[in-house]
């Protein structure tokens, strides 16, 4: 489901992932090699869970100023929460990310935006969540996964959190920001 748009073109990419991942930490990055997500393919389905919603939006090509978090307002108040069933209602008119944009990030976590391992808050891990696709677990329980850092591990990780729970602060959800 992910391609790079280079390759497609018949462009010379990087000749190794150190020389890829300096250009593009120095922004010199070249303007045909870009990284491309189907998000409208099927996106991958632990075992014992299933799809109950996943929407697409077409080829995306990769670029982080092209992604940003959302929160919803009740979620900024003090000690602020949602359930996720509320919160799924109101991301609805949003152009939300999917699972398949969540797992070429957790792929590739180079490119995930530096300012998301930021969203950490003293107590909590901050999770990212990609509300593009809502899965059912092996229990039957509505499910949206995201993407963690974990500071302590020095690492971003896969996670899911049921739509029973409550959604706080660190738990914005990933969203398309057209420049």
């Amino acid at each position: 489901a992910v391609r790079l748009a280079a390759e497609e073109n018949g462009k010379a990419l990087p000749r190794s992932l150190d020389q890829a991942i300096r250009q593009l930490l120095c922004a010199e990055w070249p303007p045909e090699v870009i990284f491309s997500i189907d998000t409208d393919a099927d996106p991958l389905v632990p075992d014992g869970w299933q799809v109950v919603d996943h929407v697409g939006s077409g080829k995306m090509y990769w670029a982080p100023q092209k992604v940003a978090v959302h929160y919803d307002g009740r979620q900024r108040q003090t000690d602020g929460y949602v359930s996720g069933h509320e919160l799924r209602k109101s991301l609805k008119s949003l152009p939300l990310l999917n699972a398949n944009v969540l797992d070429f990030l957790l792929e590739n976590p180079y490119f995930i935006p530096h300012e998301w391992k930021e969203l950490n808050t003293a107590a909590n891990d901050a999770v990212v969540f990609f509300w593009g696709t809502i899965y059912t677990n092996y229990a039957g329980q509505l499910c949206v996964r995201g993407a963690s850092w974990r500071a302590h591990q020095s690492r971003w990780i896969g996670i899911y959190r049921i739509l029973d729970a409550h959604f706080e602060a660190q738990h914005p959800a990933a969203v398309y920001a057209p420049q």
